[in-house]
């Protein structure tokens, strides 16, 4: 008994060290994952703040842009809006309880912080909330586009028929001219025929072979020649026509041309065979002839001298008669052999002429009848447009009266904002010669011209339409959004806008490029006029198109001719109809069941625009509208907006201390460098939001 009793006195007291180092090991090991869960935890509510402050500043949209135009976008540089931020981010950390405070999250001022990604001047991002506005504002289907109906026209295929009867028209000139050069040397070398003589025979000759040669080029035997080249080129076209519902060429002017050259080529020919068989007769004369003729002048000028010297001795007294009757003698001699040689002249000449008119008389029974163009000029009535034209010039002088203000260059954004070096400017229409006479009486090479512009003009319209059906919807959405939101000359929507008319005028026709700005260009009048005549071209050259595809005019220059009196009439009524708020067939002849007003038109002037010219003219235009307001809050200008400080997408961050209790005593912060401050755990946060 004693002994355990001693036993159990040594051993009193052993375990309390064993289990102090037991409690402390379990202390430190609860304290670490107290304090890792609420790392955790800060770590969680930390990110939920910042997402829900982040989506609190984006709430502080500017309220003019998302009313008035449907976009969004944040002013990151504001201070106002950092100011806010951090504002968020602390109530959201703050314990919802005063008297509970697990966590003890401390954030400065200078911890949080909000940049931009993408502004509101990248194309990208604005052509997104372009995008995104419209998707459920106007669903537009292929069927119910603008560019469908213009497919349904089949303008591309009037434009290649219009081109196809340009190359044929080409030909048939070039064919005209040159039936009328062979006849022209024809009645020439007639003319000569009539007064024939042997030194014009070989110049007869050469024109013969010269009208022969031309004649081969009209018509050949093995269809080379230039009928045969009209004739392909007509048929081509005519095989468009069926394709674009046009009416054919149906002209018969050269229908008598093959006949004509196949009785032609034989008459040639025997004129060249008689000719050539005369010249071998009287070309020996001839030489003979020449020949007499020169010993002839020699004798007379023998004679001549002969006579000076007997009159020189007869004048001398000391001469004697003998010798005056050997000179006597001599002239006698001279004047006989002058008078042979003469005699034979004569006889050759006669032989000569006798040969002459044995040929005239040949060549008078071999017909020689020249080409025959069917007759197919009509006389036209001429169109009569001075009357409306002066009432469009009245319009435009009550536009001029109405929109004058211009747009400064200050206030417009700069390229260099833009991140670019220069801005694209896309090409014009086109603007429509106001002060032209087109009339039934206009040149045929004046006429040609006016064609190619139109042929040239209605080519782009075509690949503008086929580009805009392959491309989906989004450009005809962009411009569905641009006639929504901006002004146009006949539109009744009134705006508190800068320009109170032509704002879709402008994105078309102003400038905003270093070169292009001037005080006149950027004036609402010019640029409402600008793009009036463009307009009024685009209905000329469709109206001209869509005259000449169905004209029954059937010679083809007066063909031309009069699609454009009537294109020009028909054109300058649309233009009066239109600025009355009344809509034209989009066909005057072929397609009247679609009627265009003159917004539509806008709309295809957009439609060959680049799109980047298009949203970058319509920021310029919100930036300078927003400048122009007072702020209804702060009652001041907004002179100082800059599109360029809005944000569509922000990347929100922040920087948190949290309270530890037992880590800063374990010195883990020199374990993990950077993550503590101040004995606190540094949380960082970060997250990209946006509209």
């Amino acid at each position: 008994m004693h002994r355990r009793s001693g036993c159990n006195k040594q051993e009193k007291g052993a375990i309390t060290v064993f289990l102090a180092l037991i409690f402390m090991s379990i202390l430190i090991f609860a304290g670490t994952v107290i304090d890792i869960v609420r790392i955790a935890a800060a770590d969680r509510k930390v990110q939920s703040a910042l997402n829900s402050s982040a989506r609190s500043v984006l709430a502080g949209y500017d309220k003019e842009l998302a009313g008035s135009y449907g976009i969004y976008g944040i002013n990151t540089a504001s201070d106002a809006v950092n100011d806010d931020f951090y504002r968020y981010i602390s109530v959201n950390l703050k314990e919802r309880h005063e008297g509970i405070s697990f966590l003890d999250i401390k954030v400065d001022r200078e911890d949080v912080q909000i940049q931009a990604i993408n502004g509101l001047l990248d194309d990208e991002a604005f052509k997104k909330q372009v995008q995104e506005y419209m998707k459920y504002r106007a669903p537009i289907t292929i069927s119910e586009s603008l560019g469908e109906q213009l497919k349904n026209i089949k303008l591309d295929k009037k434009v290649d028929f219009a081109k196809g009867e340009k190359a044929t028209r080409d030909k048939a000139r070039e064919l005209r001219t040159k039936v009328n050069e062979v006849n022209s040397r024809l009645e020439g070398i007639k003319k000569k025929v009539k007064d024939l003589s042997a030194e014009k025979l070989e110049e007869i000759k050469k024109e013969l072979s010269e009208a022969s040669t031309a004649s081969s080029l009209i018509y050949g035997e093995n269809g080379e020649g230039l009928l045969d080249e009209y004739n392909d080129c007509k048929e081509d076209t005519n095989n468009k026509a069926e394709e674009g519902e046009c009416i054919e060429n149906q002209s018969l002017e050269f229908a008598y041309i093959q006949e004509n050259s196949e009785n032609l080529a034989p008459g040639l020919q025997s004129w060249l065979v008689e000719v050539n068989k005369t010249l071998k007769i009287i070309t020996p004369l001839q030489k003979e002839l020449k020949s007499l003729e020169e010993e002839l002048s020699d004798l007379k000028e023998e004679l001549s001298d002969l006579k000076e010297e007997l009159s020189d001795i007869k004048e001398d007294n000391g001469s004697s008669s003998e010798e005056e009757d050997d000179i006597e003698d001599e002239i006698d001699e001279v004047k006989e052999d002058i008078d042979n040689i003469e005699s034979k002249i004569k006889d050759l000449k006669l032989g000569i002429e006798e040969e002459m008119s044995g040929l005239r008389r040949r060549l008078a029974g071999i017909s020689l009848e020249g080409y025959t163009l069917k007759e197919e000029a009509i006389q036209l009535a001429d169109k009569k447009i001075g009357e409306i034209k002066k009432l469009i010039d009245q319009m435009k002088k009550e536009i001029e009266g109405s929109l004058f203000r211009s747009l400064e260059e200050d206030w417009l954004i700069g390229a260099e904002e833009f991140n670019r070096s220069s801005l694209i400017m896309g090409e014009d229409f086109g603007l429509m010669d106001d002060k032209a006479h087109y009339s039934t009486a206009v040149h045929e090479e004046e006429a040609e011209k006016s064609n190619d512009t139109i042929v040239r003009s209605m080519e782009k319209l075509s690949k503008a339409i086929e580009d805009a059906a392959s491309g989906a919807a989004e450009k005809v959405n962009t411009i569905e959004y641009i006639m929504d939101k901006f002004t146009f000359l006949t539109s009744r929507t009134e705006r508190v806008h800068y320009f109170r008319k032509g704002e879709v005028e402008y994105i078309i026709s102003g400038s905003d490029t270093a070169k292009g700005i001037s005080r006149l260009r950027n004036t609402e009048y010019y640029i409402v006029t600008n793009v009036l005549l463009q307009v009024w071209a685009l209905r000329f050259a469709i109206d001209t198109i869509d005259n000449f595809v169905r004209s029954a005019v059937i010679f083809p220059p007066q063909r031309l001719v009069f699609a454009l009196a009537e294109g020009a009439l028909d054109s300058a009524l649309d233009i009066y109809n239109m600025l009355n708020g009344e809509a034209v067939p989009i066909c005057p002849k072929s397609f009247t069941a679609v009627k265009l007003k003159y917004s539509d038109h806008l709309k295809i002037l957009l439609l060959m625009k680049p799109e980047e010219e298009i949203l970058r003219k319509a920021r310029q235009l919100m930036q300078v509208n927003i400048k122009q307001l007072i702020d209804a809050e702060t009652k001041l200008s907004r002179t100082n907006f800059r599109l360029g400080d809005y944000s569509t997408v922000i990347s929100a961050s922040v920087t948190a201390k949290v309270n530890l209790f037992f880590l800063p005593l374990l010195k883990v912060d020199r374990l993990l460098p950077g993550s503590f401050e101040e004995g606190r755990y540094m949380i960082r946060k970060q997250i990209h939001v946006g509209y």
